[in-house]
């Protein structure tokens, strides 16, 4: 999802982008609508599926460092 390279200030920055509640973190219904934007037809299920992926502690939030190991990858 980032280009190798990008720093961790850059990665808070996109974070902050998608975390419009200012939690710090990027609950579904953040995820779902970031992924929506990039890919109309996404389906909830395939939404669903990747956001627990991203959400290695199964809080049901992604914090700054899941969300740096993903787009990482």
């Amino acid at each position: 999802m980032r280009a190798a390279g990008s720093s961790e200030t850059e990665i808070v920055e996109m974070l902050e982008r998608i975390d419009t509640n200012g939690d710090r973190t990027i609950d579904f219904r953040e995820f779902a609508a970031m992924m929506r934007n990039i890919d109309h037809a996404v389906t909830e299920a395939a939404l669903r599926a990747s956001f627990d992926k991203i959400d290695t502690d199964r809080n049901g939030t992604v914090s700054v460092a899941e969300f740096s190991t993903w787009v990482s990858r």
